[in-house]
């Protein structure tokens, strides 16, 4: 039996400081971005390109899951490294990260793994966990390490829709969501305590897997790595306060926290240990993620009375000034952080660069009664289609998903 570990290796408020630094030091202004404009005529091929794309792919994975046999499978697989670098979804540097990296694989031998244990799972669930397995795989690809889905790779996954579903649960107090949060930090500071129902249970197992990678004794910063998500999450419910007063909490700091330790432990769960300047970089990586998830969730968030500093400005203040800065903290992640010894670091660094300034990019075009028209002028030429498009793909996608609900209980051959 693991001993139960006060852990202290890591300094999650110098973290957090050297975050807020950068962020205060950002200017607030639109820099010049050194992307592909796109005209609009361009902007119109790309979408036909994709809408292509998007349904040979969906024709091809449901004619997999009817048929379910090898050569598909493969067919498949060949098809998607052939054509992903002709969607407009990917830059040539982009797809130069999936093409030989056995991303499809492993998403397959993930979903196969998810759909073996629970076959309860929902897509939206495997979805969500996937979704992180990928942020882990690119991190791995920028260390120069074996992109493959490890133990602690899909336990630390599926710990997001599990702890999603057990907090969402409606026939759960709030006293007993409590305790549950309390119970999960004694597990996973290696306290062997019995899951309380099914669902714990789940979770515990995931803990397990974690534990099945890494020794505890060697390892202590993995554990306190997860464990700081963990409090970070808990601590981000203050952002779902609906009598909250504006400006009642640091809503940086909380969100900086809860982004930071979120990449922060991918890095520490594909890597077992990372250098001061990995560790940098984990963590504001995972904060520009986290602050552009939350420009695109500006208004879902302002309805659910969720505060964050995009949802309090929300109908008060345009979005320019605040956006801008977001972006010049991308760019300043990379250039002082992204300074890794590793093959081909500056296409990596490019692809992984240009995909999180896409990310605000999209977000902001789809919000554009948040900026001035002079805002969306100057970033539209950037983004490779139209923000309406934006919008009806995703209605789009969510019909495709719904009509493969049928195959949910299928799981995916080995």
């Amino acid at each position: 039996m693991y001993g139960v570990y006060n852990y202290s290796f890591l300094d999650i408020k110098s973290l957090i400081e050297n975050s807020k630094n950068i962020w205060e030091k950002c200017d607030s202004k639109l820099p010049e971005l050194n992307y592909e404009k796109f005209s609009l005529s361009k902007k119109k091929e790309n979408e036909n390109q994709f809408y292509y794309f998007i349904n040979a792919f969906f024709d091809k994975l449901e004619n997999h899951l009817k048929q379910g046999n090898k050569m598909i499978e493969e067919e498949m697989k060949v098809w998607v490294e052939e054509n992903i670098s002709k969607s407009f979804v990917f830059d040539s540097d982009e797809s130069s990260m999936f093409e030989g990296n056995n991303f499809f694989d492993i998403s397959k031998k993930f979903i196969n793994r998810c759909t073996t244990y629970d076959d309860t799972l929902s897509f939206e669930n495997i979805g969500q966990a996937l979704r992180n397995v990928w942020i882990m795989n690119i991190l791995q690809h920028a260390f120069n390490l074996e992109v493959e889905c490890t133990d602690a790779i899909y336990g630390y996954s599926m710990l997001y829709p599990y702890t999603d579903n057990l907090m969402d649960n409606p026939d759960l107090s709030k006293n007993e969501k409590i305790e549950y949060s309390k119970r999960l930090s004694k597990r996973l500071k290696g306290e062997k305590i019995l899951p309380f129902n099914e669902d714990e249970k789940k979770i515990f197992d995931m803990v397990e897997n974690i534990e099945r990678q890494f020794d505890r004794d060697l390892f202590p910063e993995v554990y306190e790595s997860v464990l700081s998500i963990h409090n970070a999450q808990i601590d981000s419910l203050a952002q779902q306060s609906g009598d909250m007063v504006p400006y009642e909490k640091n809503m940086i700091e909380i969100s900086f926290n809860k982004g930071g330790t979120s990449v922060l432990a991918d890095g520490y769960l594909v890597k077992g240990n990372l250098s001061e300047e990995e560790e940098k970089f984990c963590f504001n990586y995972g904060v520009l993620l986290q602050l552009g998830d939350d420009l695109q969730d500006c208004f879902t968030d302002k309805n659910n009375f969720h505060s964050t500093i995009f949802s309090q400005l929300y109908g008060k203040h345009k979005y320019d000034n605040l956006t801008a800065k977001l972006i010049n903290f991308i760019l300043e992640t990379f250039n002082e952080n992204f300074n890794f010894d590793t093959p081909n670091n500056k296409t990596i660094k490019k692809a992984m660069e240009r995909n999180c300034i896409m990310l605000v990019l999209g977000a902001a075009l789809i919000s554009k009664k948040c900026f001035s028209r002079e805002f969306i002028k100057k970033i539209d030429v950037y983004f490779p289609v139209r923000s309406k498009f934006v919008l009806k793909i995703k209605k789009v996608l969510k019909q495709k998903m719904e009509r493969l609900k049928k195959y949910e209980t299928q799981a995916i051959d080995k």
